[in-house]
């Protein structure tokens, strides 16, 4: 987070915020990987760490929890429209629960989406893709980021849903 606030100072279209988004707002144990990269809120399933080894947890730090409805209508004025990326390793559906009532406001919504479990209790691809799909999002593009290197499927891709 420091290193996220120095590099953006000098950009005043930047905020940033030290917290989590979820369904509601409290407090929660994330699990920081090595590499940064893979932390969640949720546990690893083994085959992410066998896969992807550099991602390994290696401490668990308490952040506090806010929900996209509230962060975010301080973010996005009423008449403006919202590219909302997420990026959250397994924890899409309790960010998008927690911004329902954003939704309107946003125009393109870039996820990430597991096509196996990579975290214990996030949800797959199909689950997000139904999600978003209901609220008006239907699935637009998607592009491969992670696959298995001894087997070469892919594990995860982003998908990027537009507002209908």
């Amino acid at each position: 987070f420091a290193s996220l606030s120095r590099r953006s100072a000098d950009d005043p279209r930047w905020e940033c915020h030290r917290l989590a988004l979820g369904s509601r707002a409290g407090r929660l144990r994330l699990n920081v990987s090595a590499d940064l990269e893979a932390s969640s809120a949720l546990p690893m399933e083994e085959r992410h760490v066998r896969h992807c080894p550099q991602s390994a947890y290696v401490d668990v730090e308490t952040v506090e929890v806010a929900v996209l409805d509230e962060v975010g209508s301080s973010l996005v004025s009423e008449g403006e429209r919202a590219y909302l990326k997420l990026d959250v390793q397994g924890y899409e559906l309790e960010v998008l629960r927690g911004g329902a009532g954003l939704l309107p406001r946003i125009d393109i919504v870039e996820a990430e989406l597991s096509l196996g479990p990579l975290y214990r209790g996030g949800p797959l691809y199909r689950e997000v893709i139904d999600h978003l799909d209901r609220h008006g999002f239907p699935l637009i593009s998607v592009e491969g980021i992670t696959e298995e290197p001894e087997t070469g499927h892919m594990l995860q891709l982003d998908g990027v849903f537009a507002r209908a």
